[in-house]
């Protein structure tokens, strides 16, 4: 509903406070790694003084090495070639915490730069994740419904 709001931005959405919150397949709270380095940097991610590029800037330091080892172009589309939240950003979000039918991904899936990319790119993180969550069953079927919109 607000992604069709007349002038809505990303631009100040805080990507490091998402990625913070406990999703329901356990993925992003047993990636240990990423854990810690939310963990140092608490501070950063709640400051209300963070511009909008610092925001970004520390999302790449906190995020970004997970979506490295999940693949070199899901960081390159995530970190390298993004200045700001974008749509990409939400989707991959959504993929760790979507409903079984994956009603919200859906959502931001044909607003993404290269949809086929991005479901790809969706299924490999979810594949990836498959190692750090209980849900892995719950985890390869999504990775295998991207595989298809990607068809």
């Amino acid at each position: 509903l607000i992604l069709q709001i007349p002038g809505f931005s990303y631009e100040h959405l805080n990507l490091n406070r998402l990625f913070l919150l406990d999703d329901p397949y356990h993925v992003l709270t047993n990636w240990n790694d990423l854990r810690k380095r939310q963990h140092d940097n608490i501070a950063h991610i709640y400051s209300s003084k963070s511009s909008s590029v610092r925001a970004h800037q520390l999302f790449a330091k906190l995020v970004g090495p997970m979506l490295k080892d999940v693949a070199k172009e899901l960081y390159q589309m995530c970190i390298v070639h993004a200045t700001q939240p974008n749509d990409t950003h939400l989707f991959m979000w959504a993929l760790l915490f979507d409903n079984d039918n994956l009603e919200f991904a859906r959502t931001f899936w044909p607003r993404v730069d290269s949809p086929i990319r991005s479901a790809l790119l969706g299924s490999r993180l979810c594949k990836c994740a498959m190692g750090q969550s209980a849900c892995a069953g719950v985890l390869q079927t999504r990775a295998e419904t991207l595989e298809m919109w990607a068809v």
